[in-house]
C-alpha cells in the first residue's frame, strides 16, 4: 500500500491540483466512495479510532475527503 500522508505543491497550481485530485477520486470510487467495493477499510477499530482522531485534530488542513464512518471503519479518500 502506498498512501501519502500529505502533498506539497506550489501555490500557483493548488486549485488545478485539487480539481484533478477530486476528479480522479470520483473516477476511481464514484460519487459515493463509501459504497465502493474497491475502497478498502481500516483493518481494526483501534487503528480506525487512531486515524479518526488525527483527522479530527487536523480537520482545517483537509481539503478533500476525510469523512469517517466508524461502523464500517471507513475513511473517505
Amino acid at each position: 500500500c502506498v498512501a501519502p500522508d500529505y502533498v506539497l505543491i506550489d501555490e500557483t497550481i493548488k486549485a488545478d491540483f485539487i480539481e484533478a485530485l477530486t476528479t480522479t477520486i470520483r473516477e476511481f470510487y464514484g460519487t459515493h466512495p463509501i459504497d465502493s467495493e474497491d475502497l478498502g477499510r481500516i483493518v481494526n477499530d483501534r487503528h480506525f479510532n487512531r486515524l479518526a482522531q488525527l483527522l479530527t485534530a487536523h480537520q482545517s488542513n483537509i481539503i478533500v475527503g476525510g469523512k469517517t464512518a466508524a461502523e464500517q471503519r471507513y475513511i473517505a479518500p
